[in-house]
């Protein structure tokens, strides 16, 4: 979440039931947020452990796929005119994961709510599922947050689930247990194989991260290891966010390492790019929550409503900044990030270095924002090419280690190298009374941990076969209520 947080306390691990207030105390949202997490884990991990991985009551079970045609006369006709090869999302609701996902109405594949411009598949033949996750949403993609009697500033902010329907033809992918290539396109066959489907959505290993804050390294012969002089020397607490860019993996199978190369834009600047699928990342000492509502966009020079509070949450030449809107973010795209040039304080004006190769925050319907990104002084890149086994310097004594795949102990095999995945995020709290930044570990030993997020949930939905939901094709679970069942007498 690019949310303005002091930090992120919630730890699955600590088994918390709930958070107390005391009287005189100070206040904080992470608390607040902190009690909201605990019952949110609660609810959804209890709805998972009765309903499954996935599942939808039997009255009004969302999500079923079929044929337009199989529609009453009365909702075909509000679905309009669809395309060959399209078809019909049901509505209803479904629990992933323990996660409720409702579909308030019938929508076309090509017209669904989260996931715009999809294109209909090719083959005939493939595999519907289901997308879950969530999209952090502030007064600029949704004004009606805003309690206007305030006069201008924001409160909080808002969590939202957002679902996606998908398809995939299972090829070009994991083997399966048989060793066949293609996954077999049968609901039965697509369950036991779940976890290899999902492996090529959602790779189990998408990185590590070490973190640390510190002036010097002390053990030369071991640069992953942090001495107790650790120091943070910034001015201010600050919760730093490292989000993977462009994804990818660092290395290849064989175990050697691919290099980025260098290519001229089209504004005739050279940047180390990821030409070579080399995976980089970009980082903002605010959690990514520095963001600037778009009026309009003409080329290079973008118009904002704004130009921040301060002159911390401003913008000034130099700056990097990416250009966002609703589509962006859904379809998970990440574009190259641009440099301001020239800020008119006067005219709200920014002059970027360069204009965006594609729509994006050309349409006020889709919320667009410039958002900064403050890694522009410590790199001549738009994002940073991401390096394994090194300690890498953001500012103030912050830094970073990726570390690389380690071999498993039990198996003497070649580790298979993280792919790591676009969106992708670690939270860094940086304390200004310790000197140093929070993260698990003993001092001089920190603990390489995974993305905190953004985590997708997924679900089968149904098979597709020669452009029909195949015959028993449907993928999905269902229970029936409570009231439902035979009374038991006691």
């Amino acid at each position: 979440m690019k949310a303005d947080l002091t930090r992120s306390t919630f730890d699955q691990r600590k088994q918390f039931s709930r958070v107390l207030m005391q009287q005189g105390r100070v206040q904080l949202d992470s608390d607040w947020n902190e009690q909201v997490a605990i019952l949110l884990h609660y609810m959804q991990t209890l709805a998972a452990d009765i309903i499954g991985p996935h599942g939808g009551p039997q009255e009004n079970a969302g999500f079923e796929i079929f044929d337009p045609d199989d529609l009453p006369e009365e909702e075909r006709k509000l679905l309009g005119e669809l395309e060959d090869g399209d078809f019909v999302i049901g509505k209803g609701r479904y629990y992933v994961d323990g996660v409720l996902c409702e579909n308030e109405s019938y929508v076309k594949y090509t017209d669904q709510p989260y996931l715009s411009s999809v294109q209909l598949p090719e083959e005939d033949s493939y595999l519907v599922y289901l997308d879950v996750w969530e999209r952090h949403i502030t007064t600029i993609e949704d004004p009606d947050i805003r309690e206007v009697a305030l006069g201008g500033p924001d409160t909080a902010t808002r969590a939202k689930v957002v679902w996606q329907v998908r398809v995939d033809t299972g090829e070009n992918g994991s083997e399966t247990e048989d060793g066949s290539s293609k996954l077999q396109l049968a609901c039965d066959e697509v369950q036991e194989n779940w976890n290899t489907w999902v492996e090529r959505w959602q790779p189990a290993s998408r990185g590590m991260i070490k973190a640390r804050g510190r002036e010097s390294v002390d053990d030369e012969s071991d640069p992953c290891i942090v001495s107790p002089g650790a120091r943070y020397r910034g001015a201010e607490n600050q919760l730093y966010r490292i989000e993977i860019h462009t994804g990818g993996k660092l290395g290849r199978d064989d175990g050697s390492v691919e290099q980025p190369r260098r290519e001229t834009t089209n504004n005739d600047r050279e940047r180390e790019t990821n030409v070579a699928g080399v995976p980089t990342f970009k980082w903002s000492r605010d959690n990514g929550s520095v963001t600037f509502p778009i009026r309009d966009l003409d080329g290079s020079v973008v118009t904002l409503e704004s130009l921040g509070r301060d002159d911390h949450l401003s913008l000034k030449v130099g700056d990097l900044v990416e250009i966002v809107d609703d589509d962006y973010v859904l379809q998970g795209r990440a574009e190259p990030l641009l440099r301001v040039e020239e800020v008119d304080a006067t005219t709200m004006h920014v002059t970027l270095d360069g204009q965006p190769p594609s729509d994006v925050g050309q349409h006020q319907t889709k919320h667009p924002l410039l958002r900064r990104w403050d890694h522009g002084a410590s790199s001549h890149n738009d994002t940073i090419p991401l390096q394994e086994d090194t300690w890498l310097t953001l500012e103030d004594g912050i830094q970073v280690c990726f570390e690389s795949a380690r071999q498993s102990q039990e198996e003497n095999t070649q580790p298979v190298p993280h792919k790591y995945r676009t969106g992708d995020y670690w939270l860094i709290p940086a304390r200004t009374a310790t000197g140093d930044v929070e993260w698990p570990g003993d001092v001089g030993d920190p603990e390489a941990q995974p993305p905190h997020g953004i985590d997708h949930h997924y679900a089968p939905l149904a098979i597709v076969e020669n452009g029909e939901v195949a015959l028993e094709g449907d993928c999905r679970c269902s229970f029936p209520s409570h009231c439902t069942l035979p009374s038991t007498m006691i």
